[in-house]
């Protein structure tokens, strides 16, 4: 009897038993900018402190790059989120300072996009 409770309660955990954290990457694209010259409206970009939402509660902090990278649409920065809750329904980027308004994906396109929010600006 205690065999087959303890079975059944093992069975129950198994079942229930969220998915593993995921890892979410940001990549933010100052669109037609050169790193080394960017426009005086862009300044709150480098190193800024962002934040993933999950379902309206803040999971996830993480700092953007403070030198972008040179590509052929402009100036990026990146950076990554760790230890996300892979069972969320919204996830929502924004900036800590709130400047710049949130980005929200659902789960199904956050993971379409291989859990990554690509971003651009300008």
């Amino acid at each position: 009897g205690v065999t087959a409770f303890l079975v059944f309660v093992a069975g129950i955990f198994f079942v229930t038993k969220s998915p593993a954290p995921v890892s979410v990457s940001v990549s933010l694209t100052l669109l037609d900018q050169e790193c080394y010259d960017l426009s005086w409206g862009y300044f709150d970009i480098l190193g800024a402190d962002v934040e993933l939402e999950v379902d309206g509660v803040t999971t996830g902090y993480a700092t953007l790059s403070a030198l972008g990278n040179t590509t052929y649409a402009g100036c990026e920065f990146t950076t990554t989120f760790y230890g996300i809750p892979a069972d969320g329904s919204v996830y929502s980027y924004s900036m800590a300072s709130g400047r710049r308004g949130s980005i929200t994906k659902t789960k199904t396109e956050l993971e379409a996009d291989g859990w990554s929010f690509d971003l651009t600006i300008g």
